[in-house]
């Protein structure tokens, strides 16, 4: 499970080499994943291969762990005991509790302000992550104490640019697709400018965003090359 990937022929989706996802392994040793009507909890140290991934119904898991549950997310985005009553939540949430003690997988062990030092490095470079992403339009960083879920920090794109960079995303993709995965007679390019927000909204209670404005180029290559390049082509 820790080395395959089930996007290996698909070559416009991120984690076709297997190792996107895996990376949370470096910090948690049982992610789990609730989105809509379903909740999926994957140990890899399960013995049992058919169990490493458990995946089931909101509403049909047993009493026991629906309130463990509960008590884990209550109040946060929206999610109460009326989720776990109808067996369903509005969005998707991805859950990676700390590894605090030495397993099989890793001796890296994370205590809190080891992952505010993550938060901080993620700050300093956060004007860039947006840039390259297919969807994401927006990030937001929340910290919660003593049962309340308060923002530290968000990044996002501008509402000025956001329809541009939609459209000019979504027709090189369409042009992409269509080579179906050859070489094109010619580069298919792509032009964005692309104005990033940011704001540290624990010191400026985000009465002003930071922006930053960018040009990204995606180039597809066709037409000549090297035989040597046309090799690593996937």
């Amino acid at each position: 499970m820790l080395h395959d990937s089930v996007k290996e022929e698909e070559v416009l989706k991120v984690g076709r080499f297997g190792l996107g996802f895996k990376s949370v392994f470096h910090v948690t040793d049982f992610p789990s994943v609730i989105s809509g009507d379903t909740v999926l909890f994957i140990n890899p140290q399960e013995k049992n291969g058919d169990r490493v991934c458990y995946m089931k119904k909101l509403r049909e898991l047993p009493s026991g762990i629906k309130n463990m549950i509960l008590n884990i997310f209550s109040g946060t985005f929206g999610f109460t005991s009326d989720t776990t009553d109808t067996g369903h939540y509005p969005g998707t949430i991805f859950w990676f509790p700390l590894r605090t003690n030495i397993s099989k997988l890793s001796d890296n062990l994370y205590t809190e302000k080891k992952v505010m030092d993550l938060f901080q490095a993620f700050k300093a470079e956060a004007s860039i992550t947006l840039l390259f992403l297919k969807s994401i339009e927006k990030i937001q960083l929340y910290r919660r104490l003593g049962g309340k879920t308060e923002i530290q920090f968000s990044l996002q794109l501008s509402q000025d640019c956001l329809q541009h960079v939609r459209a000019e995303k979504k027709d090189f993709m369409r042009k992409v697709k269509q080579v179906q995965g050859e070489i094109p007679p010619s580069s298919l390019q792509s032009e964005l400018i692309v104005t990033v927000e940011t704001g540290d909204v624990a010191e400026t209670k985000l009465t002003k965003l930071s922006s930053q404005n960018w040009i990204v180029i995606n180039l597809y290559k066709g037409g000549s090359m090297t035989g040597r390049f046309r090799e690593l082509c996937p």
